[in-house]
C-alpha cells in the first residue's frame, strides 16, 4: 500500500515530465466511462511529436539567475531508470592503511530537478 502511494505522489509531482494527461481529474468527470479513453491533444503532442519540456535549473550562485533547460518527455519508468544512474561507489586507495571512502556520482541538471520535486513532496508532508 505504501509503495502505491509513493508512486502516486511521484506521478503527480512529475506530471510535466511524463506522457500523462495533466488534467485527468477534470476530464474523468466529463468522459463516458464505457467508451475507451483516447489521449487528448496535449498528451498526443507530448507522445508523438517528441516533445521537450522546459524545467528550471536552481543554482546556489547568487550572481546567476535561475536558468531554464529542456528535456525529452519520458515515461515514468524511464524517469526512474534515469535516476537509477546516480550511484554510490566504494573507493579504496591502495596503500598500507587501506583507506576507503564513498563517492556519489553527481546528478545531471534534470536529475537535480526531479530530486528537488521529491524533496518538495516530503517537505509539504512534514509541515
Amino acid at each position: 500500500m505504501l509503495s502505491s502511494y509513493v508512486v502516486w505522489r511521484l506521478r503527480h509531482a512529475w506530471l510535466p515530465y511524463i506522457f500523462c494527461d495533466e488534467n485527468l481529474d477534470q476530464t474523468r468527470t466529463k468522459r463516458n466511462p464505457v467508451i475507451s479513453a483516447t489521449p487528448n491533444e496535449h498528451v498526443a503532442h507530448k507522445k508523438f511529436q517528441n516533445a521537450k519540456v522546459k524545467f528550471k535549473i536552481n543554482t546556489n550562485d547568487k550572481n546567476t539567475k535561475n536558468q531554464e533547460d529542456e528535456h525529452q518527455v519520458e515515461s515514468f519508468q524511464t524517469l526512474l531508470s534515469n535516476l537509477a544512474t546516480i550511484c554510490k561507489n566504494d573507493c579504496r586507495i591502495a596503500s598500507e592503511r587501506n583507506i576507503t571512502f564513498d563517492k556519489i556520482t553527481l546528478p545531471t541538471k534534470f536529475q537535480e530537478t526531479l530530486l528537488n520535486d521529491i524533496q518538495a513532496i516530503t517537505h509539504t508532508q512534514s509541515t
